[in-house]
């Protein structure tokens, strides 16, 4: 995961855009939501600002980083994610997983009940692959404070509910890269302990960022493309192929930005244990390739 710095007022321009009409009428159907106490409609009208989320994230998955179709028959890749769940909130981790009783701490309580009143807040949505969305991140939304603000209406407020996987849209939660770095290519927490720790461990575990194979492969191919890039810079510092690409995978807009960073700035801090993080992406790719 990686920052993208959209401010609120930014993602409303751009809607207006889209759909001149959609921010009133969102304030309308909230407006019910708030009276009712309760999520309950029949039409939805996330997708008409699904192109929103999509431009403003590079074309990527916010939670796993990966690359989508960015055209308009594309749309069908994406899905707009509530962040905060709209409609009730499952228990994570759930009676069926492995990870059950292996947190110190707690993750929050389920809930039938959603964050009703963020079920069209801007900075609620993000834009994310399908996967992500309904194989991983669902409606789970674990959280370190005792108990849920479910009638709050503003996302940064509800920061005091102490919530495990960051929001990278903005400036008003933590940066992702200051939880999330990786080690080659296996996705680590970029500190050692406390609570932003466990945000890391919750974000990897829950998201499955080492455990779905087109991830894995992905960044392992990056980063022994990324090595033999820097290493013929060291030849040679000018070459215009080799900065072109170490600019490309670093910027916002590549695959798995956050991998390729992270391995860069690995390589000049440590050439030795970068070639130890090559050698194991190269062995695993060649398993996948026999």
């Amino acid at each position: 995961m990686i920052r993208y710095r959209a401010p609120l007022q930014f993602i409303e321009s751009k809607i207006r855009v889209v759909n001149p009409g959609w921010l009133r009428d969102a304030r309308r159907r909230t407006a019910r939501f708030r009276s009712i106490r309760t999520y309950r409609e029949k039409k939805p009208t996330w997708s008409t600002v699904k192109p929103v989320y999509m431009a403003i994230q590079q074309a990527k998955c916010a939670y796993c980083e990966r690359t989508l179709e960015s055209n308009a028959r594309g749309k069908i890749e994406w899905d707009v994610e509530h962040y905060r769940p709209k409609k009730g909130v499952e228990e994570w981790p759930d009676a069926q997983s492995t990870k059950k009783n292996s947190y110190k701490f707690s993750t929050g309580r389920k809930s039938d009940k959603g964050y009703y009143l963020l079920a069209y807040n801007l900075i609620n949505l993000i834009g994310s692959c399908k996967v992500c969305n309904s194989s991983y991140k669902r409606n789970y939304f674990p959280i370190g404070a005792s108990k849920r603000s479910l009638s709050a209406a503003s996302p940064k407020l509800l920061l005091r509910e102490r919530p495990f996987i960051p929001y990278p849209l903005g400036t008003f939660d933590d940066d992702p890269e200051t939880l999330l770095t990786f080690c080659g290519f296996v996705c680590v927490p970029a500190i050692g302990k406390g609570h932003r720790r466990n945000r890391a461990l919750i974000t990897i575990e829950l998201l499955g960022l080492n455990d779905r194979d087109i991830l894995i492969e992905q960044r392992a191919q990056l980063i022994v493309s990324t090595w033999a890039m820097l290493e013929r810079l060291r030849v040679a510092p000018h070459d215009p192929l080799a900065n072109n690409w170490i600019q490309r995978v670093t910027s916002a807009q590549s695959n798995h930005t956050n991998c390729a960073r992270s391995f860069v700035a690995e390589y000049h801090r440590d050439r030795a244990l970068a070639r130890v993080y090559v050698g194991k992406a190269d062995r695993y790719l060649a398993s996948k390739a026999s």
